[in-house]
């Protein structure tokens, strides 16, 4: 009894982690329930694949992430914030 309900708790928090992680990486909505329905009806063969294939698909960086400026008077590159980390000249955002 007690194993049974480790192996649905498992299940249920593999199955989030799944999703939390298709979501990160920027999946869109029809692959994502894709995902989920083959890891819910075959999970021992989709797994494994999903795995591989993650291996293969790096995750997407956010724009709030990958913003970054340069700073006009001397070309450095500048990330949040609005004066220039090297020369002190004010960065227009």
């Amino acid at each position: 009894m007690l194993l049974k309900a480790i192996a649905i708790c498992s299940f249920i928090y593999l199955t989030y982690w799944m999703y939390k992680d298709l979501r990160s990486r920027q999946i869109n909505a029809v692959m994502t329930i894709a995902w989920l329905s083959a890891l819910i009806l075959v999970p021992y063969i989709s797994l494994p694949i999903y795995l591989i294939v993650r291996a293969f698909s790096p995750k997407k960086i956010s724009n709030a992430q990958s913003i970054s400026h340069l700073c006009s008077k001397c070309g450095y590159e500048n990330k949040k914030t609005s004066s220039c980390k090297k020369c002190g000249n004010t960065i227009t955002l």
